[in-house]
């Protein structure tokens, strides 16, 4: 588990979260600072895990047939896995597999004949009994015992333990991620090699009785046998989908079981919750309320993978929660966002598994993502971004997402990597800015053939995302998976009525001081600009250098403009600096400045914010053909042209482009006054002289001094 330090307002709930990592996503960090930490960053790794693991990339697991007969008492198993596999060279002769050296290998066999072998270093060296090639389909069958080993991994005890609940009754389970497996049984350890056509378990305990209630052995996909003999009792289990020998489930204690049925969205299979007898009451209560996650997830993520086999949750004494492929293990049944956490990993992390421990970010990234979704569909926007924000950890500045070392087992489930990630996926969203494309791409990425019960890189997410969108992300996942920190805001702006503009400056100030952070974070950045009247209007730029302009029509006063109102983008608080300066806005190159016909009455209402321009003609005038005298910016050019004849009888668009290749449209519409509907006397109290009313326009003189704004006309 990797501890960090940074200037937090709560730094034991902190300390808290960080011993709990995985456990509790209600707790969150609270970092307010970039304040240098005594971590340092990792140099670029000089091992991975599968380095570690001495993988043998010459082999394609298909299939594990594990078989364990549990000696409870004497905490120890014997057992054997046939191991079927593909060849992917030729001239193949032997096999590397892991499997601690606690294990003692009494023998292994080929088509029912011993082979020869070596176990050291935790590693199975297997001698084949003869060469294989491509396209062939050996297997080897290897028994095995030993009491397995514990070891502390990311703030909890893993392995295959052996505890007691209640009144000292058994109550095992395995925890084996990232790369454990091998602590119980003989494989291929790690993300890299998924069982492809499934697995078979025969869990063998002892006939024995708890209470009135039986040990029982559960694991993953469905129970296909159960047969007593010699006082022991066999439990077979088969599942029949590509499986990481970690997410391999074994747990027995004397388990009730709550059954009940999803049957919605065009499903229909069976849950089941496996819980010690004493907490069947809350077991029943999370049974009964948990259907509406499945509803969440099959909205934005498509299919359950596993509906031709189930789902399950099994209690543990460990106070951990692990996504086992088909049947969860939680701590206890008090809800928690964990519940549809480990739910949405069937899709990602069980289904789409990532290829290396190095791209974890897209497990739990998108689990934790998932979390926000589930408040979304069940509470609202408000509750999704109220739980978006309390992910603190996306604030450790120091640490890229990309996991380069993911040879230290026990720092691999850190919650910076769910935490940032899940904000990856939050800023995705923002920067595609449309709901329907983001949940359609969601969704297609969960359903694809590509991905689906497969692997996933980073590089491999962002091109499928490319393809979906049209956009060019490289920037972005280089900035936020392969890059550290975030952008730290502030701006200034002004507000001219007179011209119809406000400026705005925005500067990314992260670099200034420091030479390891980066100058520029790209982002689409969403606005929201504030009126005098209490109104405001939304806008969107592209920020894309540390210093930047941005420039707004306007027909009201500018009292504030909010940068990223709704906290699409990791940051801090934006902090408003007057001394930055906000240069005049430029000419504008693409305006009409001007516009009139002949027969209109007064000037014509041109309004550059709306991009609407009005004017008026008396009711007796022909305006299916109107010639209009347009003036626009020096250099630009105004489509149709000017003085050409127009049927205004419905709005007609002009298009300005300016000689910067800038492009502006105005919708002009034309309004006809009948003729008794003119004004013929307008006068106010103490003016001077008469009141000239001339073809729409209407003049008076008042004396020097008079108040203009409070003026009652006849």
């Amino acid at each position: 588990m990797t501890f960090f330090t940074h200037k937090v307002q709560n730094l034991l709930p902190l300390i808290l979260l960080l011993f709990l990592t995985g456990l509790e996503a209600q707790q969150r960090s609270d970092i307010t600072s970039k304040e240098t930490t005594s971590q340092v960053t990792a140099p670029l790794s000089t091992q991975d895990a599968a380095q570690l693991l001495q993988t043998d990339f010459n082999i394609d697991v298909q299939f594990y047939h594990i078989s364990i007969d549990i000696d409870i008492e004497n905490e120890t198993i014997d057992g054997s896995v046939v191991v079927d596999f593909k060849p992917l060279i030729n001239n193949l002769n032997q096999i590397k597999l892991n499997l601690r050296n606690v294990f003692t290998v009494t023998n292994i066999t080929m088509d029912g004949a011993p082979v020869t072998w070596s176990h050291s270093n935790h590693i199975l060296n297997v001698n084949l009994n003869q060469t294989y090639s491509i396209g062939d389909e050996p297997s080897v069958k290897i028994y095995y015992n030993g009491a397995p080993e514990r070891v502390q991994s990311g703030g909890v005890t893993k392995g295959f333990r052996f505890d007691t609940h209640g009144n000292n009754v058994p109550a095992i389970v395995n925890l084996s991620t990232p790369y454990l497996s091998h602590y119980w049984f003989p494989c291929k350890d790690g993300p890299t090699d998924k069982a492809d056509n499934g697995i078979r378990l025969d869990i063998t305990v002892p006939n024995t009785t708890y209470g009135d209630r039986k040990l029982k052995a559960v694991s993953n996909g469905m129970l296909i046998n159960e047969v007593v003999n010699n006082g022991k009792r066999t439990y077979t289990w088969q599942h029949n989908h590509a499986i990481a020998p970690y997410y391999i489930l074994v747990a027995v204690s004397n388990y009730q079981t709550i059954e009940r049925t999803y049957n919605n969205n065009g499903h229909n299979f069976p849950i089941k919750y496996y819980t010690f007898p004493a907490n069947s009451n809350q077991a029943t209560s999370i049974a009964n309320m948990f259907n509406q996650a499945f509803d969440a997830y099959i909205h934005y993520f498509g299919d359950y993978p596993y509906r031709d086999e189930g789902y399950a949750m099994t209690e543990i004494v460990p106070f951990w929660y692990i996504e086992k492929q088909t049947n969860s293990v939680v701590a206890n049944w008090n809800w928690t966002i964990l519940m549809p956490h480990e739910l949405a990993h069937m899709w990602f992390g069980n289904s789409i598994t990532n290829q290396t421990w190095q791209h974890i970010w897209l497990n739990e990234g998108f689990a934790t993502y998932a979390e926000a979704l589930y408040y979304e569909y069940t509470s609202g926007m408000g509750a999704y971004h109220n739980h978006m924000r309390s992910m603190g950890a996306r604030h450790i500045w120091d640490r890229v997402l990309f996991n380069e070392d993911d040879s230290r087992h026990w720092e691999i489930f850190d919650y910076f990597y769910y935490e940032k990630g899940a904000w990856l996926l939050h800023m995705l969203r923002g920067y595609i800015g449309d709901d329907e494309i983001f949940f359609d791409l969601i969704k297609a990425y969960a359903q694809d053939p590509q991905f689906k019960h497969g692997y996933v890189t980073t590089d491999e997410f962002r091109q499928y995302v490319e393809a979906f969108t049209g956009l060019d992300l490289y920037n972005f996942f280089d900035q936020w998976v392969y890059d550290m920190s975030f952008a730290d805001y502030e701006y200034n702006f002004y507000s001219d009525l007179a011209q119809g503009k406000a400026g705005l400056t925005i500067n990314q100030s992260q670099s200034e001081g420091t030479s390891n952070e980066r100058e520029v974070f790209e982002m689409n950045l969403d606005l929201r600009i504030e009126f005098a009247d209490g109104s405001s209007r939304k806008e969107r730029v592209y920020n894309n250098q540390k210093l930047q302009h941005f420039y707004f029509d306007i027909d009201k006063e500018v009292i504030d403009i909010i940068i990223d109102p709704d906290e699409w983008v990791i940051r801090f608080d934006v902090v408003f600096n007057s001394s930055l300066p906000v240069p005049p806005a430029p000419i504008a190159e693409n305006r009409i400045l001007s516009f009139s016909v002949e027969e209109q009455i007064g000037e014509a209402q041109i309004n550059h914010t709306t991009g609407t321009i009005q004017f008026a003609v008396s009711d007796n005038e022909n305006i299916n053909a109107l010639t209009p005298q347009i003036e626009v910016s020096p250099g630009a050019i105004v489509s149709p042209a000017s003085g050409a004849t127009q049927d205004f009888s419905s709005p007609i668009v002009y298009t300005v482009t300016g000689s910067d290749n800038s492009v502006k449209e105005y919708t002009v519409t034309v309004v006809t006054l009948s003729g008794d509907s003119q004004i013929t006397s307008f006068t106010i109290e103490d003016q001077i002289g008469e009141t000239v009313i001339d073809n729409g326009n209407i003049s008076i003189t008042m004396p020097f001094g008079t108040d203009l704004t409070s003026l009652t006309p006849v």
